[in-house]
């Protein structure tokens, strides 16, 4: 399956935060800095639409994920990848509340990625920058 590169997904436990723009710092494993031949990236500047997964895919066995209702746009105003291990606390403000730590951060991303979260040594930190006011 072929998704669109320009939209971020975020699980379903977050999406009060992305319906009230609370969540402005996103991290994914490994780089996603756009540059030539990569297929999971993104540049700063670039519009992206935010999505809340309700039931995550699994591109393995062709099954389709299924979304929330709530569907925000953002900017990336700024995106770098780094060395998981030199991340400091004020890496993860307004990032997800369960992720306040290295320790944290990798266990998030292993739940998400399945896999083992001493493997993750570097990731992508996003911040993006809601555009669409607040819906009442």
């Amino acid at each position: 399956m072929k998704y669109p590169r320009n939209e971020i997904w975020e699980r379903k436990v977050y999406e009060s935060l992305i319906k009230n723009r609370q969540l402005t710092i996103l991290f994914r494993p490994g780089d996603r800095v756009c540059d030539i031949g990569k297929v999971k990236c993104f540049n700063e500047g670039e519009e992206v639409t935010i999505k809340v997964l309700k039931k995550p895919g699994d591109s393995h066995r062709d099954i389709k994920p299924e979304f929330s209702s709530v569907i925000e746009k953002g900017i990336i105003e700024e995106i770098k990848k780094i060395s998981l291990s030199s991340l400091l606390r004020k890496d993860f403000k307004n990032s997800y509340p369960n992720v306040t730590s290295q320790e944290t951060l990798r266990y998030h991303l292993g739940l998400i990625y399945n896999k083992e979260p001493s493997s993750f040594k570097e990731v992508t930190k996003i911040k993006i920058k809601y555009l669409n006011l607040p819906k009442k």
